[in-house]
């Protein structure tokens, strides 16, 4: 399988600011009613995304946005630009480029490979919420560690 370049890791955009992303992670893990929109896979994405800045443009094909937007990058790449958990990504990686063709200039992403990859992977087995004071880093890496075996 042709490995993804990782174009797409390395500045992208959000819908949730930084306060909001920190909002839905914490109510993840009180288990608490949300304020802000639920983000899926959340206490997977909040410990891998890092803020850039604000972007007036898309960071994949430099077209304007409608409004300023939050971009970030995934702590996960490897010095070479690869993902370095790419067997183990969270649902939202897996899914990109949401049925369309790759925005990123350079990408090596194939459809017909991604398709068979979701045919024959195993789901990733469900993290449940931390208990009071646990350490979700730890807890995920743990799991990521086990999931190669």
């Amino acid at each position: 399988m042709t490995r993804c370049t990782g174009h797409c890791c390395r500045r992208f955009v959000l819908p949730l600011w930084p306060d909001s992303l920190r909002r839905a992670y914490e109510e993840w893990r009180a288990q608490a009613p949300p304020t802000v929109p639920p983000v899926a896979d959340i206490h997977l994405i909040f410990p891998m995304v890092r803020y850039m800045g604000p972007t007036e443009t898309d960071p994949h094909d430099g077209h304007p946005l409608d409004a300023p937007m939050p971009s970030y990058t995934c702590v996960h790449l490897t010095p070479g630009g690869d993902c370095g958990i790419h067997e183990h990504r969270p649902q939202m990686c897996r899914d990109f480029p949401y049925g369309h063709t790759c925005p990123c200039p350079g990408c090596t992403w194939d459809p017909a490979e991604a398709a068979q990859e979701t045919a024959t992977r195993t789901p990733p087995r469900p993290i449940p919420p931390p208990q009071a004071g646990g350490d979700i880093l730890r807890r995920l890496m743990a799991a990521i560690e086990e999931a190669k075996r």
